[in-house]
């Protein structure tokens, strides 16, 4: 059966399935109108949604993305669905002329282009919660697209070129078991997943891709509890952050901190423990970010009370604005007893510096990455943006698994061969690429940033209206992550 027609006759599958049952379905080719779940809003299961696609639909449909607007996206769609890869891949340039900074529009020309090939393409996938953290996912997405641009540009291997399968696990473990056994199924040639997001539910889907023998490589879990055969990591563990805010707080003699994590969070406990162990403490005093009562006003007020000089910031992903708020109680403080703010690579988030603003200015962090590398550069560029550390170690996880391909068609074979992975800083974001016996990755450069005040004078033109538009005379102030001296 030729891949249109293939095409066609799920379509139509799913058509009758459609009206036989009256209800929406969980078919990957479910409507592309479909609007999902907002940023932070409620989670949906893994049948409310669609949850993959490699162009058939669209996932990014919440109307608070900034690319929502694209008419020339929806009919690549569309084109793309009944098998029309010609037409498709046309819509689809122009899709990517008209928003640039759409990674869902690249991958899906890619794509395009891929099946035009009349050849077999390789499959690999990537999980992201595109309902409830749209801007990390498109961030993680950018780095895919970039890895699959240059792949399929240079020609593939053997011939074959790359399609790249978007899943959407929302960071819900139950969704994300689901949508892996669905992938695993409904994508028998697929070689590996960059994925995913959060530690949680990495840790909890390496029981369905490693009796799969499917290569999952993470650009963002850095919990130290993840453990399997399949797992492989490009951003440094929480044991090598730990280490590294360690060594500051010593050398910057910071007595008595305290520790504000999330109980419910694997990446965030096994960050604070390895903290622990890294100092010899038995036990840090600590706030629990999670907790359903939580309040930050009295609980940085009791850790002042105590004598407490810095507050270790420790959030997943689910709680940086509690730590934000944690942060804006301190501001509020007497500056003899505000604490010093050391923050983890949850906190290391354009968000962060909208919404703390002067609260946060003067946090430490750990950053897994900084852009002052060529890619930093090339890819800021291509997405006329600055790239973060997702994009850059998604990137890199996709370039591990094109390497692994290049030697070996099988998801055995890929598997084996992501332990034998050498690339070197040029072919990367920025460091050499090597997996040690865990998976972890060799060598990455973990490096401190510190928040700090700037002056910009904003582009009138960028401004919605006239009364939005202020004087290019009167600079306004901004923040943004600088490396620590």
């Amino acid at each position: 059966m030729s891949k249109k027609n293939k095409f066609n006759w799920l379509f139509s599958i799913a058509a009758i399935a459609l009206i036989g049952t009256g209800t929406t379905g969980c078919s990957i080719l479910e409507s592309p109108y479909k609007t999902d779940a907002q940023e932070g809003g409620a989670t949906s299961t893994a049948s409310d949604l669609p949850r993959f696609s490699s162009g058939e639909i669209r996932l990014f449909t919440a109307r608070n993305n900034p690319d929502i607007d694209n008419p020339d996206l929806i009919s690549g769609i569309t084109a793309f669905a009944q098998g029309e890869y010609e037409a498709a891949a046309e819509l689809f340039t122009a899709a990517v002329e008209n928003k640039p900074q759409d990674p869902e529009a690249q991958i899906y020309l890619n794509n395009a282009q891929a099946r035009q090939s009349n050849t077999e393409t390789y499959i690999l996938g990537v999980a992201v919660p595109v309902g409830k953290r749209m801007q990390a996912s498109r961030e993680i997405l950018r780095g895919v697209a970039n890895a699959q641009t240059e792949f399929n540009e240079a020609g593939g291997a053997d011939g074959r070129l790359l399609e790249v399968v978007i899943v959407n696990d929302d960071n819900d473990p139950e969704v994300a078991v689901e949508v892996a056994q669905g992938v695993i199924e409904q994508y028998p040639n697929l070689l590996g997943i960059v994925g995913h997001n959060a530690s949680d539910i990495s840790q909890v889907v390496t029981d369905i891709y490693c009796p799969a023998n499917v290569a999952m490589v993470s650009p963002t879990s850095t919990s130290t509890a993840i453990s399997g055969d399949c797992f492989f990591r490009t951003v440094p563990s929480d044991q090598e952050s730990a280490d590294l805010l360690a060594n500051y707080i010593t050398q910057s003699n910071v007595t008595e901190p305290v520790v504000f994590y999330a109980s419910d969070s694997s990446y965030s406990r096994s960050l604070k423990e390895a903290f622990e162990q890294e100092t010899d403490r038995e036990e840090v005093a600590a706030s629990n970010l999670s907790q359903s009562a939580f309040n930050a006003s009295p609980e940085v007020r009791k850790s002042v009370q105590r004598g407490a000089k810095a507050a270790l910031l420790f959030p997943s992903t689910t709680w940086t604005s509690r730590a934000i708020a944690v942060a804006r109680v301190n501001a509020a403080l007497d500056p003899n007893q505000q604490m010093q703010l050391i923050g983890n690579d949850a906190l290391y988030s354009d968000e962060t510096l909208k919404l703390g603003k002067q609260a946060v200015e003067g946090m430490v962090l750990s950053a897994p990455w900084y852009p002052n590398t060529p890619y930093a550069e090339q890819a800021a560029e291509r997405w006329n943006i600055e790239v973060s550390w997702r994009t850059a170690y998604s990137y890199d996880a996709a370039k591990a698994l094109l390497a692994a391909i290049k030697t070996a068609d099988s998801r055995e074979g890929v598997l084996q061969a992501l332990r034998q992975v050498s690339l070197p800083a040029s072919e990367t974001a920025g460091d050499e690429l090597e997996f040690d016996a865990e998976g972890n990755r060799v060598g990455a450069s973990l490096q401190l940033v510190q928040i700090v005040a700037g002056t910009s004078t904003p582009d009138p033109s960028e401004s919605s209206t006239p009364e939005e538009s202020p004087s290019s005379a009167t600079p306004t102030t901004e923040f943004k992550f600088e490396l620590l001296k």
